[in-house]
C-alpha cells in the first residue's frame, strides 16, 4: 500500500470514531488490572511473570501494572525485519518508523505479530527484544540507558515470559466469557442479545484453550475450557435445559481460572 489518503485508507468521521469507542468500551475490559497480584500456578509462567516485571518490559508496557496505557510511540527497529516494505507509522509519508506500544493482556492470540506481521508466535515476538535489531534501535538504547544495559534473555527466559503472556491471555478470555454467560443467564436481555453474548463466550472460551495448547500449558484447564465450550454450544442450540447448560459452562470456566492463577 502506498498509504494514499482517500485511496488506500481514509480517516474516520467523528460519528464513526464515537461508534468505535462505544464498541470497544462494550466489548473490552472496562479498566486496566494490576497483574503483579495474579500469581500463575505454572512454574514457567510464574518465572515469566518475575522476568516481565523485573527486566524492563514495563518500561513501555505499563498496562500490566494496572495503569491506563498512554500509547507512546517508539522506534524498536522492528521495521528492519521487513526492509522491502515502505516506512510506515500509519499517517506520515514517509513514516518515522515509530509505533504504538500495544496492550499485552490479549497479545498471545493475535498472531502474526508487529505492524508488519514479521513473526508468527508470541515466543518469537518476545525473542525479538533479546536481539541486536531491538538493542541497537532508538528504543533499545533508551531502555538500556534506563535499566543499565541491553535486554538479555536466554531461550528458557523467552519461553517463560511467553508462557506468562499466554496465561494472561487465557485469564482475560475466561473473564470475558464469564461476563457474557452471566448476562445471558440473567434473563435481563432479549433473545438476540443473549445469542450474541453466547457467541462471544464461545469465541473467548475457544481462544483461551487454543492459546494454552499452543505451549502445552495447563492441560486440565484446557479440558475444563473445552467442556465449557460444549456446554455453551448446547445452550446455543435450544432453550431446553439452557439454564443448566449455562451454569455448567460457568462452573467449568471458574475451574479453569482456578487452574491458571493462585486464589482464583
Amino acid at each position: 500500500m502506498a498509504r494514499r489518503p482517500g485511496v488506500d485508507f481514509r480517516v474516520p468521521t467523528e460519528e464513526e470514531l464515537d461508534a468505535l469507542e462505544a464498541f470497544q468500551l462494550f466489548a473490552g475490559r472496562q479498566a486496566p488490572k494490576d497483574f503483579t497480584q495474579s500469581i500463575p500456578t505454572d512454574p514457567r509462567a510464574q518465572n515469566g511473570q518475575n522476568l516481565f516485571f523485573g527486566t524492563g518490559c514495563t518500561f513501555c508496557h505499563t498496562d500490566l501494572l494496572g495503569f491506563v496505557d498512554q500509547n507512546p510511540n517508539f522506534d524498536t527497529g522492528v521495521a528492519n525485519l521487513t526492509p522491502d516494505l515502505p516506512d510506515d507509522d500509519g499517517f506520515l509519508s514517509p513514516g518515522d518508523r515509530t509505533f504504538n506500544v500495544p496492550p499485552l493482556v490479549e497479545a498471545a492470540d493475535t498472531p502474526p505479530f508487529f505492524h508488519n506481521n514479521a513473526v508468527a508466535t508470541i515466543e518469537a515476538a518476545v525473542g525479538f527484544y533479546d536481539g541486536d535489531t531491538f538493542n541497537n534501535s532508538p528504543a533499545g538504547k533508551l531502555l538500556a540507558g534506563a535499566t543499565g544495559g541491553p535486554l538479555e534473555l536466554d531461550a528458557t527466559q523467552i519461553q517463560a515470559i511467553a508462557s506468562f503472556l499466554r496465561v494472561l491471555n487465557a485469564l482475560e478470555n475466561v473473564r470475558s466469557s464469564l461476563v457474557a454467560l452471566e448476562l445471558a443467564a440473567s434473563g435481563r436481555v432479549d433473545e438476540k442479545r443473549r445469542n450474541d453474548e453466547l457467541a462471544l463466550a464461545q469465541a473467548d472460551t475457544h481462544d483461551a484453550a487454543k492459546v494454552l495448547e499452543g505451549a502445552s500449558l495447563h492441560p486440565q484447564a484446557v479440558a475444563h475450557l473445552k467442556g465449557a465450550g460444549r456446554a455453551i454450544h448446547r445452550a446455543q442450540r435450544g432453550w431446553y435445559s439452557r439454564a443448566q447448560r449455562l451454569q455448567e459452562a460457568i462452573d467449568l470456566l471458574k475451574k479453569a481460572r482456578a487452574e491458571l492463577v493462585e486464589g482464583a
